[in-house]
């Protein structure tokens, strides 16, 4: 795989910027996962995600969507609040709001009870 930087893309690829062969970067003001952290991730792995999140510049903002934690087959597994503080140890939690889903959403989803977090980085 070709070498390169990453300046915007999935962070499912922070997680392990090697795998993906490519080098992080620094001083980013925004980060957004909408859907990563609450699906596909192992504990470990969550955990990665909010060391390799500490390349963002110190006043970033991290927007981030979960649904609540249960147990839905192979549906996302979801993700808590304290969950979601653990792995990011060095952002303050400054909100915590439903995501209002429109007219005619999957019942799936409207029952997993969405929410978006915003964190800042102390």
């Amino acid at each position: 795989m070709k070498r390169g930087r990453l300046s915007r893309g999935s962070v499912c690829g922070l997680v392990a910027p090697s795998v993906w062969g490519l080098e992080l970067g620094s001083g980013f003001q925004l980060l957004l996962d909408f859907g990563c952290f609450h699906d596909e991730l192992s504990n470990e792995q969550r955990k990665a995600e909010g060391r390799e999140a500490t390349a963002a510049a110190p006043d970033a903002t991290l927007l981030l969507m979960a649904w609540k934690p249960g147990r839905r087959g192979p549906l996302p597994r979801g993700a808590s609040s304290e969950e979601i503080q653990a792995a990011f140890r060095e952002w303050d939690l400054i909100d915590e709001v439903p995501l209002h889903l429109p007219p005619g959403a999957p019942r799936y989803a409207r029952r997993a009870e969405p929410r978006l977090y915003r964190l800042r980085r102390e």
